[in-house]
């Protein structure tokens, strides 16, 4: 009854999920504050510890980060529930429309369930992966500039 291979709606949300265009981004902004805490450190304007703080600053981006993912995953439930229920009206409908037995319906609706409830644990998986993966890299690399960005810039 209910595919969802062919449903472009669900490809196209999987493609958008934390994906590689938003962590570029995230990536780019995290370089740019970390080129300008250089650059502010070696002008000494106002300190020469601006290195150190836009460690802080990737940091804060870092936990940013966690929080969009978690934003994205909830956004992900109200989505699919959303296409779950459309796919159940329309599967019961061409049931009761070809008059299927009560087993046949049941077995039917229940794959549809399934179905979904597979893709949601594989788009949520997705998510996880990705968002925890940039998460830990800008809050390792965050604390390392913080914590260690003056050292760097008295060697250079």
């Amino acid at each position: 009854m209910a595919d969802l291979s062919g449903d472009k709606s669900l490809i196209h949300m999987k493609g958008q999920i934390h994906g590689a265009v938003y962590q570029v981004v995230v990536l780019l902004i995290a370089l740019i504050l970390a080129l300008t805490g250089i650059w502010l450190s070696h002008l000494q304007w106002l300190g020469y510890e601006w290195f150190s703080r836009a460690g802080s600053l990737i940091v804060v981006l870092g936990v940013a980060s966690g929080f969009g993912g978690i934003f994205q995953e909830q956004l992900l439930r109200s989505r699919l529930l959303v296409q779950e229920r459309i796919a159940l009206a329309k599967t019961r409908r061409k049931l009761r429309l070809m008059q299927a037995p009560p087993e046949f319906a049941d077995e039917e609706i229940n794959r549809v369930i399934k179905q979904y409830d597979d893709l949601e644990e594989s788009l949520q998986t997705s998510i996880k992966v990705q968002a925890g993966t940039l998460e830990f890299f800008l809050l390792v690399v965050g604390t390392l500039i913080w914590g260690f960005g003056d050292i760097a810039i008295a060697l250079l």
